[in-house]
């Protein structure tokens, strides 16, 4: 409608000046000028109907709105290039699998993103959990998705060196707690499984009694049955045991204990989290870290963040806290009381102590929680932490006057009296060492007795790791062209029953093996079993190959078993409180060995093995 008449929207826009007879002609009632007059209106609805003009029109029409909706069509380029306009269109195809994959995600709410979801998707399974959505893309790739499959670019390789596998079994029911019942409950485990415990060469555990207890402990009982299973204590243990027992200053103790409440104190709330981020936006905007991590008394890596991340936000720290202590309520009087304890001199100093050794301590950590690490290995890195804590006590007073300045610059910000405890003659509260200045006090009290606490205890809990690498590290070549024959004797008489042939045969086979590294360069010298192993020819050194391979294999950790217990949680929730024993092996199975491999034959072969209403059986 148009000022009270009527036009044909059709012809309005499409139309052509010609008649029905193809000659020109103007174009008149429902095209130029409106129908205003409705007398008549249905016999000229009719007459307009069924004219060619109109149903030209209409035809232009519908090819235009077709032409909008395909957006492929719109460029010039994709109509003057028909090969240009098939790509674009296999291009405009190719998304829709993840795109569809993503919004089943998120209407089913599940969770895109795993712990390693980078880098190109295979069509087999990661080791690592890679998440959800690529678990899902690998799974329409299986099943013959071909738009998805031209997205991926596959490489094949072999790989035949030697790897360290550490393989989950199952998780099984204990009954009986003590080193008997749990040695029992092992060993015939290990037998349902099909394994024979006579070749058990190794157990690692923690240090609790009921595992580590030398007369009725499980490795005790086990090693009763098994003589050759040597028990090892688990090295991430020791070195946190190293670190609690060093710990045991009244001021390093007592600082940690501050560091802790004040992590709980702000990532127990939202507000308090936000504030803390505003402050380093606006304090120390070039630091990476925004947030405080918890001490955790099981995570031991998170710990040394945790210090780390604790130095690196101080002031920011502090400054937050003073704001809140102005609150009404528990939040300022908790505030005041962390920030009373932060801005003291001891608590600094003891901080930047601490922070100081996390820093050293770190990476160690990390490195003894490796799936593939073996006694050599671990031993180099703790030989090297132990040089640089050797190097730290014989230059203590250089080292710590640096660290001092460090934590008096600090106290100065943060306007802190740097001064030493009051002295007096007789003091049972706390350390009493006669100083003339505060940097000698805090040196004798808490920097040298810290230090002096690490390298005793590590010594002192990794000496039996490094009496067990002793007795065979003389076939890794870095230490093999320094050793003799005499110093594998004892090995060898050891696994007697594992070489099956008299001792001449590993000697002449040991100076063979000497010989082929002397003449090697001694920073091209293989430094642990596992590269040896994969320099090592089994048919030209069956024997050395075979204590190796012993050697290798040895339990150095146990951070790879204790990382099951997060997988149980994970798969055993309240949801599946009554699953059996085979389902919770199953799941468990899939969900923490993602490198083994099965297919839907090998599947349905095991589902045959029960009779059946069908036939499943080829």
């Amino acid at each position: 409608m148009h000022g009270g008449g009527v036009f044909c929207k059709h012809c309005l826009l499409f139309a052509r000046e010609s008649s029905d007879q193809g000659g020109p002609r103007a174009l008149g009632l429902l095209i130029s000028r409106p129908l205003s007059k409705f007398k008549k209106a249905l016999e000229v609805f009719n007459a307009h109907g069924e004219s060619r003009y109109h149903l030209e029109a209409s035809d232009a029409a519908e090819l235009f709105l077709e032409w909008s909706k395909d957006k492929t069509s719109r460029d010039v380029k994709n109509r003057l290039s028909a090969a240009r306009s098939q790509r674009v269109l296999r291009n405009r195809k190719r998304p829709i699998p993840i795109i569809k994959t993503v919004i089943l995600c998120g209407r089913q709410n599940i969770p895109l993103r795993g712990h390693q979801d980078q880098g190109k998707l295979g069509d087999t399974a990661e080791d690592a959990n890679d998440g959800h959505f690529r678990a899902l893309l690998r799974y329409r790739l299986d099943t013959g998705d071909k738009l998805l499959e031209e997205h991926l670019i596959n490489a094949g390789f072999q790989d035949d060196r030697s790897v360290i596998r550490e393989v989950f079994l199952k998780f099984c029911d204990v009954v009986e707690k003590t080193g008997a019942g749990l040695a029992r409950t092992i060993l015939d485990n290990l037998r349902e499984e099909g394994l024979d415990v006579r070749n058990l060469r190794g157990q690692g555990y923690d240090g609790c009694s009921s595992m580590s207890g030398q007369y009725k402990g499980v490795q005790a009982q086990i090693k009763a049955e098994v003589p050759k299973a040597l028990y090892f204590h688990c090295a991430s243990h020791c070195l946190n045991l190293a670190l609690v027992h060093s710990s045991e200053i009244v001021s390093i103790r007592l600082a940690a204990g501050v560091v802790g409440s004040t992590c709980n104190f702000f990532t127990s709330s939202s507000a308090r989290i936000r504030l803390l981020e505003d402050k380093v936006e606006t304090e120390v905007p070039t630091s990476r870290s925004r947030r405080l991590k918890t001490l955790c008394a099981t995570r031991w890596v998170e710990s040394h963040h945790a210090f780390i991340k604790f130095r690196e936000l101080l002031i920011p720290i502090v400054h937050s806290l003073r704001e809140l202590s102005q609150e009404r309520g528990d939040t300022g009087v908790r505030a005041y009381q962390l920030v009373n304890s932060i801005c003291r001199c001891d608590f600094l100093v003891s901080l930047f102590i601490i922070e100081s050794f996390s820093s050293l301590f770190l990476p160690l950590s990390i490195n003894l929680q490796a799936r593939e690490l073996d006694i050599s290995a671990a031993l180099a890195m703790l030989d090297s932490v132990q040089s640089v804590l050797k190097q730290r006590r014989e230059n203590a007073d250089t080292v710590f006057s640096a660290l001092f300045d460090e934590a008096e610059e600090i106290c100065l910000s943060l306007e802190v009296d740097v001064r030493s405890p009051r002295i007096c003659s007789r003091q049972i509260a706390r350390e009493n060492h006669p100083a003339e200045t505060a940097e000698d006090y805090f040196r004798v009290s808490s920097y040298l007795q810290y230090l002096d606490g690490l390298i005793e205890e590590l010594q002192s809990l990794f000496a039996d790791l490094r009496q067990s690498a002793l007795e065979v590290q003389c076939l890794v070549p870095k230490f093999t062209v320094k050793s003799s024959f005499e110093d594998l004797i004892d090995t060898t008489g050891f696994y007697e029953d594992d070489l099956e042939c008299s001792p001449s045969i590993v000697r002449g086979e040991f100076e063979r093996w000497q010989a082929k590294w002397v003449a090697v360069p001694q920073n091209e010298l293989p430094g642990t079993a596992i590269e040896t192993l994969n320099k090592c020819s089994p048919s030209d050194y069956p024997k050395i190959a075979l204590m190796l391979q012993i050697f290798a294999t040895f339990p150095v950790t146990t951070a790879s078993a204790e990382r099951t217990f997060s997988a149980l949680r994970l798969v055993k929730t309240y949801l599946r409180s009554k699953m059996g024993g085979d389902r919770l092996k199953g799941l468990a199975s899939m969900n923490i060995q993602r490198d083994v491999l099965f297919t839907t034959e090998e599947m349905l072969d095991v589902i045959a093995l029960d009779p059946r209403k069908i036939e499943l059986v080829l």
